[in-house]
């Protein structure tokens, strides 16, 4: 039903606006002046295309590497991983495990020691968990006795 839609104002289709287009461009500018204002156009539009391509062809590699993240380079075909080393045996790794004992002190932390100290909390020989929930205690009964 609505094959081949254009676009039609006052009675007049979409190739008449142009060649109107056309007429009304010669007599503002002129005879003289509108091949020179059709190469300037030409060459713009060119200039575009050129834009629009390169444009086109930055996000076709994005989104194959978006794609493909872990796939080999072009550049360099893929041999596979290296052989491991002979002479040496394969090296097992452990989670590093820190020794604690007892509860941690807060001689390292000075943002935690200087608003204890505002606050007036002893911070000698504590934990850090007690010391922020000292300060959280704090706050709280100064918030409370503000209002």
């Amino acid at each position: 039903m609505s094959e081949g839609v254009t676009l039609q104002i006052a009675g007049i289709g979409g190739i008449e606006w142009i060649i109107l287009l056309a007429i009304f461009l010669v007599f503002i500018f002129g005879s003289k002046k509108m091949p020179e204002i059709m190469r300037h156009l030409g060459r713009a539009l060119g200039e575009f295309e050129k834009s629009r391509i390169e444009i086109q062809k930055e996000l076709m590699a994005a989104s194959q590497t978006v794609q493909n993240p872990l796939s080999p380079s072009p550049q360099r075909p893929f041999l596979g991983p290296p052989p491991p080393p002979q002479s040496q045996p394969p090296v097992q790794i452990q989670a590093y495990q820190p020794k604690i004992e007892g509860k941690p002190t807060v001689k390292s932390t000075s943002f935690l020691t200087k608003m204890a100290e505002e606050l007036g909390i002893e911070t000698e020989n504590r934990s850090e968990e007690d010391i922020w929930e000292e300060i959280r205690r704090k706050t709280l009964e100064q918030k409370a006795a503000s209002q």
